[in-house]
């Protein structure tokens, strides 16, 4: 790497220097004192937004799926990715724990009591893929 991250100057001149994916968002925030506060808090406030995305949609979800199946009271979702079952330092943060408050504080303004349930298991996606199929 020829820059620094300390060194950068600006946000362009550090996005050049610093590999912006989810992983490098991560490391940023597991290794704050090699960046600038402000880029560190930057990063988390992307991480904080992302989680938040999800949770509205999984709210989203429950809503209408209350609104087709009001008897359902537990909806369970099955996640995998190294994003979603993240923890950094940054904040000792866990990803899924902001999904979790977030769906929950939204499902409470909704006035709906569905309990959702956010489940790790290997090749969620796989399985979801061959259920769909099945079905």
């Amino acid at each position: 790497m020829a820059v620094k991250h300390t060194d950068c100057n600006s946000w362009k001149e550090f996005t050049i220097a610093v590999n912006l994916d989810a992983a490098g968002l991560t490391r940023m925030m597991n290794n704050p004192e090699q960046f600038k506060l402000e880029y560190v808090e930057t990063t988390f406030q992307i991480y904080e937004r992302s989680a938040k995305l999800v949770a509205a949609s999984l709210a989203g979800l429950v809503q209408n799926l209350n609104a087709a199946y009001p008897s359902v009271q537990k909806v369970q979702v099955l996640a995998e990715g190294s994003l979603f079952w993240s923890k950094v330092k940054t904040h000792d943060t866990k990803y899924v724990d902001i999904v979790n408050a977030t769906v929950k504080e939204l499902l409470s303004e909704l006035g709906l009591a569905t309990e959702v349930q956010v489940s790790r298991i290997e090749n969620a996606n796989l399985i979801g893929a061959a259920m769909s199929v099945l079905s």
